[in-house]
């Protein structure tokens, strides 16, 4: 009996003895295991390599192991068939690791054209761990790489509802599917994501925002409506400017200006700031992305104001009509006109842009450019995004709006090559933009020569001969070759006048009239004066049936950086006694006068007559000399009628009538008279002034005026009829500012346009300045 419980006890404390060696030996095993992973972290991939295969040595069915072995393999050698085999390995002990063939699939995208078996192994990895945020990223943009569009976006889609809290996956997926236009998948995702997200607010404004970019604004405008209704708070900024998008995209452009104006004052961050940034950057000039880049958070919203201030058609309004034509041209662009986001990545796009500019027998081959290649030759503007999902002719559009007139080869490259031409006009120059579709990712792009030149004829005959180079072989023909160099010029030409501008199609719904005006600006006591005058005449405002004129005046005047300095209206009713075939040969001059600083302005006047429902319009640079610095400078010149002092006309200044000649067309036996203004002059010790006034009549035709000639020598001139005379004379006076006003008389010029330049010399300082005039005689 005691042998057999002796025998007993020895058994027992042989399995205690082995349990406890087992457990020292697992824990040895899990301590080295920790260890390698934390060698992985630290970038140890040699030792963790070794300490991996130490644990698989011991325990070949530690499969997490398996997996760090393969990642440090990976590391030190990207690609590697040791990665492979230790990932295979881990798979073979358990088909559903997921983070074990999101390795293998990372593996494969490091080996040449292997994306395919990527992709299966990344579908395996989200299949059995759909928490694996990685693997859906990847296995998004792998799809995207490889042109599979409507993959990707499903990818995100199913991204976002397995891993509703990480919002990369609900930024993919409205950027893929707008870009790839599959919104019906992001409206069908959103909707399944609101009965999990904790922002229903931001959820249902991009349902909103689906629905309008799909085409269909009455839908999004009703989820829209149903939002404001209710208490669920939503994203401000983010929420007035999809309203904008949809109030624009419904014609409401008075509604729409007012959100977005709303979501301009509500931009607070970085991710509000890039999205009016998306919108704009097509438009966006250079020095304005200078700005954009350069100013603070709180100061954003002020560059925008300023921004779409500078392109206001009609300052007179209070809508600003370039906001919704731009947001409507946005729209269409994005419609007809994409691109694939990722350029001329991946291989499906370098081969559609090794195509592009034609046959590679092309005569033309070495001569032309294409694409962002051309627009980096022109000027490719700083804002532009290389990666954008517009292709060119979506850009030429947004930045000039439909063509003037559009060509097209006949028969089977009509839908490969256009050309786009847009017809000077008042608001824009003429511009011809050559165009060719390389595929369906990359879409139209610009070329400098047209690789199709069938029908261009029409535009220029010399296109006929390219046409025909097009077929030959070899080299081109020195006047062929010089034709296309022409060709290409007048690309270069447009392009950059393009890149670097843009053009609205908003037009004033009151016929045009003109009205000539004129700014004089003298020196004031605290800043500048300025004096503004303008002629209403018969020629251009009408009469009513009592003989009235019924007219409405707006001034308005912006800084350089388009901060609003005054604004101005009048309404001018006057009636005449005068018959409406008197009132074509006469009429009267209007002045407005303000203070304004040293600096350049841009102005805007119009003048609206309500009987002819016609309208004119002056949009115009103006710089304010700084009158107080210490050097001998003139006011602007004042033309005028005959100035007498015994007379009483309707302005003055310095006690000196006058009544300003608003077309400076006299009559040769007309007196002229001018008024001008002299600052700085140098006074002496007793305070007297000395100074030099010469004043040269020279014709048009001549650059440069003949040397100043006496009195005697002036009248002689005169009796001779040369084109060009001068006389000067001395003055005193007793202030260091002066004016000058005279009549002068040229019975016995010819008739035609002459300029009348005067120049003041300080006989104390020897400083010299000068202005001039256009004046016509008839």
């Amino acid at each position: 009996m005691d042998q057999i419980l002796l025998t007993r006890i020895w058994i027992l404390l042989f399995v205690a003895s082995a349990v406890a060696l087992f457990g020292q030996a697992n824990q040895a095993i899990s301590d080295l295991y920790h260890e390698g992973y934390e060698q992985l972290a630290a970038g140890n991939y040699t030792k963790a390599a070794q300490t991996f295969q130490e644990v698989v040595d011991e325990d070949p069915k530690n499969t997490g192991a398996w997996v760090g072995l393969g990642r440090a393999f990976l590391q030190l050698e990207p690609g590697s068939a040791k990665a492979e085999r230790a990932f295979n390995a881990a798979v073979n002990r358990d088909r559903k690791n997921g983070e074990a063939y999101y390795w293998l699939g990372l593996l494969w995208t490091q080996r040449q054209n292997r994306h395919k078996e990527a992709l299966e192994q990344l579908k395996l990895a989200v299949h059995f761990s759909p928490r694996l945020v990685d693997a859906w990223e990847l296995l998004g943009f792998l799809h995207e790489q490889n042109a599979n569009e409507k993959p990707a976006v499903l990818t995100f889609a199913d991204a976002l509802l397995a891993n509703p809290e990480h919002a990369i996956f609900y930024e993919n997926l409205l950027r893929t599917a707008y870009a790839y236009q599959y919104e019906n998948i992001a409206i069908k995702a959103l909707n399944n994501y609101l009965k999990v997200t904790d922002t229903p607010g931001r959820t249902r404004v991009d349902l909103a925002e689906a629905h309008r970019h799909k085409g269909d604004a009455k839908k999004a405008n009703e989820i829209y409506t149903e939002l404001e209704k209710s208490t669920v708070p939503w994203p401000v900024c983010h929420g007035h400017l999809v309203k904008a998008r949809i109030s624009f995209d419904l014609g409401e452009d008075e509604t729409g200006c007012k959100d977005y104006w709303r979501a301009v004052a509500a931009i607070n961050d970085s991710a509000s700031r890039k999205e009016f940034y998306d919108d704009l950057c097509f438009i966006m000039q250079d020095h304005e992305y200078d700005l954009h880049a350069a100013a603070r958070i709180d100061s954003v919203p002020t560059f925008y104001r300023r921004f779409w201030r500078s392109r206001d058609p009609n300052l007179k309004t209070e809508l600003n009509e370039r906001i919704p034509e731009h947001y409507r041209r946005l729209n269409e662009a994005e419609k007809k006109w994409r691109r694939s986001p990722v350029g001329y990545e991946h291989s499906i796009l370098i081969h559609e842009r090794s195509v592009a500019g034609g046959d590679e027998k092309s005569p033309f081959r070495n001569l032309n450019l294409v694409g962002d290649e051309f627009i980096d030759v022109a000027h490719f503007p700083k804002a532009l995004p290389r990666d954008r999902t517009i292709n060119d002719l979506g850009v030429v559009y947004i930045r000039h709006g439909p063509p003037s007139e559009e060509i097209r080869p006949n028969f089977s490259s009509a839908g490969y090559n256009t050309t786009w031409i847009y017809k000077k006009e008042k608001n824009r120059p003429g511009m011809i933009f050559h165009f060719q579709r390389i595929g369906e990712h990359t879409g139209w792009v610009l070329e400098a020569i047209p690789s199709n030149t069938e029908n261009l004829e029409r535009l220029d005959s010399r296109y006929a001969d390219l046409q025909d180079s097009l077929y030959m072989n070899g080299r081109l023909a020195p006047a062929v070759r010089g034709l296309a160099e022409q060709a290409r010029a007048i690309s270069l030409l447009s392009l950059q006048t393009g890149m670097t501008t843009e053009t609205t199609n908003y037009h004033i719904p009151e016929r045009p009239m003109d009205i000539p005006f004129q700014y004089v600006i003298f020196k004031g006591e605290t800043a500048n004066e300025v004096e503004l005058y303008y002629l209403i005449h018969g020629g251009a405002v009408d009469l009513d049936e009592t003989q009235k004129v019924d007219v409405e005046e707006f001034l308005c005047i912006h800084n350089q950086k388009w901060d609003e300095v005054t604004r101005h209206t009048r309404h001018i009713e006057q009636r005449l006694n005068l018959s409406p075939e008197q009132w074509g040969g006469s009429g009267f001059v209007m002045r407005e006068a303000f203070p304004l600083p040293p600096g350049d302005y841009f102005v805007e006047f119009q003048l609206l007559d309500n009987v002819g429902i016609k309208r004119a319009i002056h949009k115009d640079t103006v710089a304010a000399p700084n009158y107080e610095i210490n050097r001998l400078m003139l006011s602007d010149v004042i033309v005028a009628g005959e100035i007498d002092e015994s007379r009483t006309y309707a302005f003055e200044r310095n006690g000196i009538p006058f009544s300003p000649h608003m077309f400076y067309a006299f009559r040769r036996d007309d007196f002229i008279g001018i008024y001008f203004e002299i600052y700085n002059l140098q006074q002496d010790i007793a305070g007297k002034t000395q100074y030099e006034i010469s004043f040269t009549l020279q014709h048009a035709e001549l650059d440069e005026p003949e040397r100043p000639r006496s009195v005697l020598g002036f009248v002689k001139n005169l009796f001779m009829d040369k084109r060009q005379v001068t006389t000067k004379f001395e003055n005193e006076g007793r202030t260091s500012d002066d004016y000058i006003y005279m009549n002068l008389q040229f019975p016995d010029r010819r008739s035609g346009q002459y300029r009348l330049i005067i120049q003041v010399k300080d006989l104390q300082s020897g400083q010299t300045s000068a202005r001039q005039a256009l004046i016509t005689l008839l």
